[in-house]
């Protein structure tokens, strides 16, 4: 008897996750590159993109295309009905039967794997987006792209701590603050900081978050800032979203996506700001306890059975 293969493609800005599920042993394997948001995608860079991915992985795991039972793709970037286009051209050359293919923009992906029914979904890693299904309605707010949406992701609190090391280097003092510590990391012989620092790409900028959040955790005042603007503006973009989604139930689950939101600091901060500005409604607020594509394997599961019965 022929495996049942059924695989979820977790694409972020930074890193893509494959996870594997053979339904025949139970088995589940697992595969990590390079981002395959080609919006992020440094052109200069020697990157595949997510359908050489897919191939790389069939031929690692020896696994058959017809063995395949359904495949979803979360992937950030998905933005508009081009972009969706884009990605259902690129896939479709890896051979893959598309009946048994779902793309989807990463945060709905996150959202139908922890939730069936009604429910957002906050993003807060490398970009920041909220997503919410409301009686099957799809409601989004922000993931438009740096620097005018996506404020309070993972790259705007990395380009803020930029621009306050900027600021001080300029200032010619306080040279030896945590915050210009953080970046002397990319001092380069003969060229200012200043110069190194405004240059660093977006998943560079982004990684930063993680430390500017430690700096906030040790009580540095302006990194603390920082992170409580981005609470604030995450904490604005939920309730944007709860306001189109004419929510009736009577518990609003969010679930948490990102490695922003994988900081008790920063959830902390959140929740209190989102449940003022929500007011009366309740929240259970969920935090995976395995990976987005890990939990993609039952979204593609449970997809693929309605489609057949």
């Amino acid at each position: 008897m022929a495996d049942r293969i059924y695989i979820s493609v977790d694409g972020g800005g930074t890193k893509t996750e494959f996870c594997i599920y053979n339904e025949s042993t139970g088995s589940y394997s697992l595969a990590f590159y390079k981002g395959s948001n080609y919006k992020n995608v440094d052109k200069s860079e020697d990157r595949m993109d997510i359908a050489q991915q897919f191939l790389k992985t069939l031929e690692a795991e020896k696994i058959d295309l017809n063995d395949i039972s359904g495949v979803v793709f979360g992937i950030s970037g998905i933005d508009s009905e081009k972009d969706l286009e884009y990605y259902r051209n690129l896939i479709s050359t890896t051979g893959l039967d598309m009946d048994k293919v779902i793309i989807c923009n990463d945060c709905q992906y996150s959202l139908r794997g922890m939730v069936d029914g009604d429910g957002m979904a906050v993003v807060c890693g490398t970009g920041a987006i909220v997503y919410g299904i409301s009686n099957g309605e799809i409601y989004r707010t922000a993931g438009w792209g740096m620097p005018y949406s996506d404020l309070g992701s993972g790259t705007w609190i990395g380009a803020e701590a930029i621009k306050e090391a900027i600021q001080l280097l300029d200032e010619g003092m306080n040279e030896d603050s945590p915050i210009v510590t953080l970046m002397s990391r990319f001092k380069t012989e003969g060229v200012p900081l200043q110069w190194v620092i405004n240059e660093l790409d977006v998943p560079t900028t982004a990684s930063l978050a993680f430390d500017v959040i430690k700096l906030a955790e040790a009580g540095e005042p302006t990194a603390q800032e920082i992170i409580l603007e981005a609470a604030f503006h995450i904490a604005g973009y939920i309730r944007t979203t709860f306001s189109k989604m004419k929510f009736r139930g009577d518990t609003l689950k969010i679930v948490y996506v990102g490695g922003v939101n994988k900081s008790g600091y920063f959830r902390n901060l959140l929740e209190p700001i989102v449940q003022k500005m929500l007011g009366t409604v309740r929240i259970e607020w969920i935090l995976p306890k395995e990976s987005a594509a890990r939990n993609g394997i039952e979204y593609i599961i449970r997809e693929m059975n309605r489609k057949q019965g």
